[in-house]
């Protein structure tokens, strides 16, 4: 599979999510096979980065789309033009290649320096998504980053993103809202499975557990021929994002 066919399923898959989201009242059908697609949309920032001939203006379109779709995001997701709590998936896009580029054109330096200036670009780009909460914040930002270091290594780096999301959408947060569960319920005699079994929160947990399906996207990841494909629609991929977001808006408002 090329990575204009990749695309254009992680496009499809985004469609179903967000559609799910706004026009089927939250669909969890749609919204589970959805979680499919940022990590293809990481996986391609990743190549992307491997072969682009201007980082400079790869960066400056992402920025761009970032600015651009941020209004239409408000109003899908939040249903208002200006939401300040909240960041589209371009800034955690921008800032996952941004941290990715670092380790690139640090890698004729000495180990050390190269790992130190890598390290410091991660944790700072994470920090950034956390704090402007962009889409899958500093999650998205390592999930890039482990896609760039582990190019050349199709299985590494599809064991590496599953270990990471696996321990960020499961491990990490059921372990965190059983334990808020538990401790909110006042009672320490009852156990943690009966405070589940009561229902408390019962989709806060499964919309925790769903997340965790992204990492079926490693199946279609696995795909990839290292084939660029067609040339054409470079920028429609870009607008498509935007876009899609405001047609689904327009169908909501008629609905």
């Amino acid at each position: 599979m090329t990575s204009f066919a990749l695309r254009i399923v992680a496009m499809l898959l985004m469609v179903i999510d967000h559609a799910g989201y706004l026009l089927f009242d939250n669909n969890t059908v749609m919204r589970m096979i959805g979680r499919l697609s940022f990590p293809i949309f990481c996986f391609l920032i990743a190549e992307g980065l491997s072969h682009t001939k201007s980082l400079k203006k790869y960066l400056l379109r992402l920025a761009l789309f970032a600015a651009v779709s941020e209004i239409p995001y408000d109003l899908v997701f939040h249903k208002t033009a200006f939401y300040q709590e909240s960041s589209n998936v371009f800034f955690t896009l921008l800032l996952g290649l941004a941290a990715a580029a670092v380790i690139k054109k640090s890698e004729k330096l000495h180990i050390a320096l190269r790992a130190l200036l890598g390290a410091a670009a991660v944790v700072l780009c994470s920090f950034a998504a956390e704090w402007i909460c962009c889409d899958y914040k500093s999650y998205g930002v390592l999930a890039i980053v482990l896609f760039y270091l582990f190019r050349e290594n199709r299985v590494l780096a599809l064991a590496s993103f599953s270990a990471l999301t696996l321990y960020r959408y499961g491990v990490k947060d059921m372990s965190t809202q059983i334990f808020e569960q538990f401790y909110a319920s006042g009672a320490l005699k009852e156990t943690v499975l009966f405070v589940l079994l009561k229902g408390a929160k019962t989709t806060y947990y499964f919309g925790t557990a769903i997340q965790s399906l992204a990492v079926l996207s490693s199946a279609i990841i696995a795909l990839y021929n290292k084939e660029r494909g067609s040339k054409r629609l470079k920028w429609a991929f870009y607008l498509f994002y935007p876009a899609h977001l405001m047609v689904l808006w327009g169908i909501y408002l008629m609905l």
